[in-house]
């Protein structure tokens, strides 16, 4: 009885074991899958945070949420959507964590402004603090920190005027204190109304209004020191705003549960449209002008100046993070200014947006070998050769389904779908020369013939390696005949 009954319970735990593995996915669990798999399917992203919070359950919000940064970072919306799960009192070092992390990269006034609200004392639903005058300069900091990092932004007039609602607010027991209040209050004053904001002139007639009250004559030479300066980024402003209105995109289309929660908006690669081009146009034309420095900033304010371009810049590569043309931009301007180690950052995170671009690739390749930093180079080659590798058989699946529908339209995309993995291989090609090129020079003609020979064995999609020899010239044929 024992002998016959084993075999039959062994074989009841496998048959549970089975009917374990076959059960289905959850619908969290085949988001995951998906946009691991599709990691630029914004619905899929917008999806899966909704469905977990949906579920109530942390755990996943949190996984939800940072997976989503992880392919979009520095996404202001999904980083406010993110921490409003941890305004709880018992959950704000967890919240305090995140504005850790988020803060300093952001170049968003909205997530600038949603921390400034954080600390605000003055909102109940964010009490953290009485109104003792340390409060008050743990607030004052806040905004300085604050506005130094997107205070040159056209949207952040709503924190300047905050900022000087809350100097005024003050209290004072002195003279001297009085005297230092609106000493305060000049200073960001004086430095609001020489940005290009939204609220420039409601700004300047409260200055106004401010100056004269304390003392007419002063008032009267303070204002005329500052009128040119005002004047000018009311010019500025006037001519930014159509060239910021070209320069709005497609917005993310997401059919939510919750329809008072609007869908979280993520940047879509490039089909190189005609729309798709003109705002990549767009967005070129309106760095060039800004970088043609049309607010006259003197070369005292040169600081300054950089730390607007700084901003802008990273405004730009956040929208247009699958433009390799603007992530190229960003480096190149940021290397102007002598800020490399910047500049090279920049560079790393514009390849991680975009693996199989040319222009960034082949730029940081040119840097790190200027540098000496040889593997760095090698490491960069083979990663773009591995992306396109990877394209490549994405592509060759593709062909293949077309060719087996059979069908008229599919036959015709077919054509002109192997039309353009033809030219990816030649670019393929000439990523390989252009790696052999790099050894022969950095290295000499032992490593070259090592990247030679790798170049040889990728025959699935290299068209021959001759390709590789004709380009090397003499060099070419002592190369082939050794090898």
């Amino acid at each position: 009885m024992v002998e016959d009954s084993a075999p039959t319970q062994e074989n009841s735990q496998t048959a549970s074991q089975e009917t374990v593995l076959q059960e289905p996915l959850s619908e969290y669990d085949q988001l995951r899958a998906h946009l691991k798999k599709n990691p630029h399917d914004a619905g899929a992203w917008n999806r899966l945070v909704e469905h977990a919070e949906e579920l109530a359950d942390m755990d996943k919000i949190k996984d939800a949420y940072e997976a989503l940064l992880e392919n979009y970072p520095n996404t202001s919306s999904a980083q406010i959507a993110y921490l409003q799960h941890f305004l709880n009192p018992g959950l704000f070092q967890v919240a305090e964590s995140l504005f850790s992390r988020f803060l300093r990269p952001s170049p968003s006034v909205d997530l600038w402004k949603f921390y400034l609200v954080y600390w605000q004392p003055t909102d109940p639903s964010f009490r953290r603090f009485n109104t003792d005058p340390s409060t008050r300069e743990t607030v004052k900091k806040a905004y300085e920190f604050a506005l130094a990092h997107i205070g040159q932004d056209k949207d952040s007039g709503e924190i300047w005027k905050e900022y000087i609602d809350f100097l005024a607010s003050g209290e004072t027991h002195t003279t001297w204190e009085e005297q230092q209040k609106m000493d305060a209050l000049r200073r960001v004053y004086h430095r609001a109304v020489q940005i290009p904001l939204e609220n420039i002139d409601q700004l300047w007639r409260e200055l106004d209004v401010f100056e004269n009250k304390l003392n007419k004559i002063t008032a009267k030479k303070f204002l005329a020191d500052l009128s040119p300066s005002y004047m000018q980024a009311r010019t500025v402003l006037r001519e930014m705003r159509p060239r910021i209105s070209a320069l709005a995109q497609q917005p993310t289309t997401y059919s939510a549960t919750n329809l008072n929660k609007m869908p979280l908006q993520l940047p879509q690669p490039l089909s190189f449209t005609a729309p798709e081009r003109a705002l990549v146009n767009g967005w070129k034309s309106y760095l060039l002008w800004e970088e043609s420095n049309p607010l006259e900033m003197e070369d005292k304010d040169k600081t300054l100046f950089h730390t607007r371009m700084q901003l802008l810049y990273r405004q730009a590569v956040v929208k247009m993070r699958f433009s390799p043309e603007i992530w190229y931009m960003a480096y190149s301007w940021t290397m102007s200014i002598g800020k490399q180690d910047d500049a090279i950052a920049l560079l790393k995170q514009g390849m991680q947006a975009n693996p199989v671009s040319y222009l960034l690739t082949f730029a940081y390749a040119e840097i790190e070998e200027q540098l000496k930093n040889l593997e760095e180079v090698h490491t960069a080659y083979n990663t773009f050769i591995d992306a396109l590798h990877a394209e490549l058989e994405e592509m060759d699946a593709t062909q293949r389904q077309l060719v087996a529908s059979a069908s008229v339209n599919s036959i015709q995309a077919a054509s002109q779908h192997e039309l353009t993995m033809a030219d990816r291989r030649q670019e393929l090609g000439i990523v390989w020369i252009q790696y052999m090129r790099f050894a022969r020079r950095a290295e000499g003609l032992k490593p070259a013939r090592t990247v030679f020979s790798k170049a040889r064995k990728d025959k699935k999609w290299v068209t021959g390696a001759y390709l590789c020899l004709l380009s090397l010239g003499c060099t070419a044929n002592r190369l082939f005949a050794r090898t």
